[in-house]
């Protein structure tokens, strides 16, 4: 099992990084690494949603810990036999 973290410091507000954030579908705009992103559902602990990363197979996610203005955990099943 991998574990990935990921820090990064700004001078910006954490409401309007938290509103890029939450906005999943807009994640390719601003993380090139990310062809694109689906949620079903609000930006709350328990949605799921799909993830599409450069060079990658659409996965699904879980968005297992989210804490408002905080920070939040998406836990990625990463298909193996496609």
């Amino acid at each position: 099992m991998w574990n990935y973290e990921h820090a990064i410091f700004s001078t910006s507000s954490p409401i309007s990084i938290w509103n890029l954030y939450q906005d999943i579908s807009k994640w390719s705009k601003w993380d090139n690494e990310i062809i694109e992103a689906h949620l079903e559902g609000p930006f709350t602990t328990g949605s799921i949603g799909t993830l599409r990363v450069l060079n990658q197979k659409t996965n699904n996610f879980i968005l297992k810990e989210v804490k408002e203005n905080q920070s939040f955990t998406n836990v990625r099943k990463v298909k193996t036999n496609d």
